[in-house]
């Protein structure tokens, strides 16, 4: 989840683009493959508070990328692949 506190990021989710401001969230369910950034367009700085889990694995898939990172945070070990599962680099 995304908390914005101040400034109007424009959140980038897959194609769509949404511009938020203070006091409004984002959030995206677990185990979705949804691609998403936030741009600040202004040149007003922009806060915002991020919240999520801090599991001892995670799995990050970056779809317009063909990338899939897998990360086990007890170990700090970075595996990618391709969403195939194929080996792979870092997406650049």
């Amino acid at each position: 989840m995304v908390l914005i506190l101040s400034g109007t990021p424009t959140l980038i989710e897959n194609e769509a683009e949404t511009d938020l401001h203070p006091g409004d969230a984002a959030c995206w369910p677990a185990g979705e493959a949804v691609a998403h950034s936030l741009h600040n367009r202004t040149d007003a700085p922009v806060r915002y508070v991020v919240i999520g889990t801090r599991a001892p694995s995670d799995t990050v898939t970056y779809p317009g990328l063909d990338r899939v990172l897998i990360y086990d945070r007890t170990t700090q070990t970075r595996i990618y692949q391709t969403i195939d599962g194929r080996p792979a680099t870092k997406p650049e």
